[in-house]
């Protein structure tokens, strides 16, 4: 009688447990759920071009919210809030807020809001209005109170050039008509059977109809002059064989360059054909090749020219309408480097000649007229030509970065890691300005436009007589804004905190900053730059009041060759000195210049949120890594434990400890795992395993082989694998599988192509071969992380605490794992 007395006890007690452990596990990830709800990101922080209003979005996990803020309301208690994602400041007191199909159009004097539904399409369309075309296909054009000026229906599309043009594609029984604006009423300017698209050029100066054919594979294009209204046929009223066109304004004498592109299929069908000698393996890859042609036209001529150039060849243009640089995009292709350089050479439009300039990086900046080009030799000089004269000179200068000419052309200002740069075209001389003497420099205010497409082709140049500079100090983590002008200097604002964005007023006398800390949430403030006046906008702090007693300690360490590192260490949120705390290790290359940033927890897209851990009980170690001697796992390792080894100076109680990484960090963390016993357990997601077969892979997302990535990548290994395989076979860890040392868990998306998940499945296989305690988690639907906010990220998140709590913290009640580490487990 007792003892089944006992035995009902024992069993009510045992379901007990179970129940209570389940329930457990609910309750701590709807706890954990529920406290994460109560964050929110901060972005923005945008300026009106008067300095009047600023705007800021709080995204939080399902929903944004933008939030503007009157700078003339020394009380902050008239800001405006609406749900939206982003928010753009009109004509002095205006704003268009927008977020998923909705749009506001406010009135910020007189709170007076507009608000559209359904929208398909919004926009400024004169100085003085706006439109708003719904899914509906119906179009309104208002004046900026909203009153409606024009409206039509029945629209697929429109365009405007925001100063008064308005065009708009209406659907048809029999094809498409484009409409203009035309003071109150839309007027139809022709109906077209067959349309492809339509197209605004950056002037705003030509109309572009992309004409289809009913014979596939033919177009043509029309042009109308927007001011003018008259047509242009430039490649005749036939149909030509294309199968897109490019059509590029090129100088300031409204001449335009034309490019027609046929996607030639390579003859065999059966099979696809690949030879050594190929240098163009993307149009392998996809079974077409690109053949090109050009014209150059101008509105003074009925026709284009026609360019004397190979179909093979690329033309660019440099914004000057009787030159442009011709190449041949493969020519210097050894997939060795990710991007090749190239041999160019200068065609003369009015003679139909080229004169070669030579082998130059894959790199190139024109002034704003176009006259002279700055290119970059193989040892990393900067060139200077001047197209005119074909006169070519070597500035002398190692370590000059992006170039910026001035509007005159006379000057030019480079940035750099080290100052600022100036070089003066006439007299040939490069010296430094005492702005940011030492100091990573960086121009803000300067013009970029694109020349080429898919190439890193722009005009560089700054529009006004000051120049505005970002001086970063990243010894000491300070940055710091000046402006010069007249070759004198003036600081507008300097901050120790991480500034996530700033922004000026168009006269630039009032700037807003948001600012933050690894403790300090952001904070939004108002600048005046002439009075040195700074006001608080907004402040995040209230959402988080604990953050302010977080911990942090930058630690210093070198490499065994004496090369001088750091590492930032966070402390458990309340800290006790005298208990002991497990210690997780993430690993990357460099990471100590995120020491200010704020600690802001949220499930991360690679299972990783500092945040988290340290409200979790642990310490968070992040220390710095780089590649020597070409050896990337050994060189991984060599930081790792002399990181490690430097927090002993520091008197730590730490328990046991374990390592985490993904992509790059991922390879390091597979390689420390097999060639160290100083980790409990690892986390290794999307990483390289195997070096060899990495290297020999073809990787679709670069549309290259992949040995580059190795060569002269990511992996600075310096050398082919046949003149070092040694170095390849020492670095990979799939090799030493063997000896792995601790639990690892591993994950990847399978549809990853950045890192593809063979890798992580060879090194699975490898472990299991091994008998090597290993689990890994494969996301059908993801590739090189899992999105943010998905339920892949949250399932990834929360296993990856379940993982950390199992082996550091020994809580074995999870039975995910429990199924692997017991041989008796279910």
């Amino acid at each position: 009688m007792v003892t089944k007395w006992i035995m009902k006890l024992l069993l009510f007690i045992l379901l007990w447990l179970m129940v209570g452990e389940f329930s457990g596990q609910k309750v701590s990830k709807d706890t954990m759920d529920h406290w994460l709800s109560g964050f929110y990101g901060t972005e923005g922080g945008d300026m009106s071009p008067d300095g009047r209003w600023v705007v800021m979005k709080k995204d939080y996990k399902d929903k944004d919210s933008l939030f503007i803020f009157d700078t003339q309301d020394k009380k902050n208690s008239h800001k405006i809030a609406e749900q939206a994602s982003t928010g753009t400041f009109h004509f002095g007191h205006y704003a268009m807020l927008t977020g998923g199909n909705k749009v506001l159009w406010v009135n910020l004097t007189t709170r007076v809001r507009k608000e559209y539904q359904h929208v398909k399409q919004s926009s400024v369309w004169s100085l003085d209005g706006y439109s708003i075309l719904n899914t509906l296909g119906e179009l309104q054009v208002m004046d900026k109170e909203g009153k409606i000026l024009a409206q039509e229906s029945g629209i697929v599309y429109y365009l405007t050039d925001g100063k008064g043009h308005l065009f708009a594609q209406r659907k048809t029984d029999s094809g498409y008509d484009i409409l203009k604006l035309e003071g109150k009423k839309f007027k139809k300017l022709i109906s077209l059977a067959e349309l492809e698209r339509m197209e605004l050029t950056d002037s705003g100066h030509y109309l572009v109809i992309h004409k289809q054919s009913k014979t596939k594979g033919f177009r043509n294009l029309m042009i109308m002059n927007v001011l003018s209204g008259k047509w242009f046929y430039p490649l005749g009223e036939q149909d030509i064989k294309a199968d897109f066109f490019r059509f590029q304004e090129v100088g300031t004498e409204s001449s335009c360059l034309i490019e027609a592109v046929n996607l030639v299929p390579y003859p065999e069908k059966e099979v696809q054909i690949w030879y050594g000698s190929d240098r163009d393996l993307e149009s392998r890859e996809r079974g077409r090749k690109k053949s090109r042609k050009y014209w150059i036209w101008n509105p003074g001529r009925d026709k284009a020219v026609s360019l004397t150039v190979d179909e093979m060849e690329t033309v660019s243009s440099i914004g000057n309408d009787r030159y442009f640089v011709v190449f041949k995009s493969d020519e210097m292709q050894d997939y060795i480097h990710h991007i090749p350089d190239l041999s160019i050479s200068l065609y003369t439009v009015q003679a139909g000649e080229r004169k070669k300039i030579g082998v130059v990086r894959p790199l190139l900046v024109s002034s704003e007229d176009g006259r002279q080009l700055l290119m970059m030799d193989s040892k990393g000089l900067w060139q200077l030509l001047n197209v005119e004269t074909f006169e070519k000179r070597s500035i002398e200068g190692q370590g000059l970065k992006k170039p910026y000419f001035s509007k005159d052309a006379k000057t030019i200002y480079f940035e750099s890691d080290n100052a600022l740069w100036i070089y003066s075209v006439g007299n040939g001389r490069l010296y430094k300005d005492t702005a940011g003497m030492g100091k990573k420099v960086e121009i803000l205010d300067g013009k970029q436009h694109p020349l080429c497409t898919g190439f890193n082709f722009y005009q560089n140049f700054i529009e006004n007589s000051g120049v505005l500079l970002k001086v970063s100090d990243q010894e000491k983590g300070e940055v710091s804004y000046h402006r010069l002008k007249n070759k004198k200097n003036m600081m507008l604002y300097s901050s120790s905190e991480n500034l996530k964005s700033v922004s000026f007023s168009n006269d630039g006398q009032k700037m807003t900053v948001l600012e933050e800390n690894f403790n300090s949430p952001p904070k939004l403030w108002t600048i005046d730059t002439q009075r040195k006046q700074k006001k608080l906008v907004f402040d995040a702090a209230v959402s988080d009041p604990k953050v302010k007693f977080l911990k942090q300690q930058i630690v210093s360490y070198t490499t065994s060759s004496g090369l001088p590192l750091k590492g930032i260490l966070y402390s458990p949120v309340d800290y006790d000195p005298s208990r002991q705390y497990p210690l997780i290790v993430h690993i990357y290359q460099k990471q100590s210049d995120k020491a200010s940033r704020y600690l802001l927890p949220k499930y991360d897209e690679v299972g990783f949120n500092i945040r988290i851990l340290l409200e979790r009980g642990y310490f968070v170690y992040l220390p710095d890594c780089v590649i020597e001697k070409g050896s990337p796992g050994w060189s991984g390792l060599d930081c790792v434990n002399r990181s490690l080894d430097a927090l002993a100076e520091y008197h730590l109680k730490i328990d046991k400890m374990g390592l985490i990484g993904h992509s790059f960090g991922s390879y390091l963390t597979n390689f420390i795992a097999t060639h160290s016993n100083r980790f409990a357990a690892y986390i290794s997601g999307s990483g390289v395993s195997d070096l060899v077969s990495s290297y020999f892979s073809y990787n679709s997302n670069y549309s290259s082989p992949h040995y580059w990535q190795l060569e002269t990548g990511q992996y600075e290994m310096g050398s082919s694998f046949f003149k070092d395989k040694e170095l390849y076979l020492k670095n990979s860890p799939v090799l030493n599988a063997d000896k792995l040392s601790a639990p690892i868990l591993l994950w990847t998306g399978l549809k990853d192509r950045n890192v593809v998940p063979e890798q992580t499945m060879e090194f699975y296989m490898a472990l299991r071969r091994s008998s090597k305690q290993v689990v890994a988690l494969l996301y059908p639907d993801h590739g090189h992380d899992l999105g943010i906010g998905t339920q892949e990220a949250l399932d990834l998140n929360r296993r990856i605490l379940e993982w950390w709590d199992y082996f550091l913290k020994g809580k074995l009640e999870t039975r995910w794992i429990r199924k692997e580490m017991k041989k008796d487990a279910d």
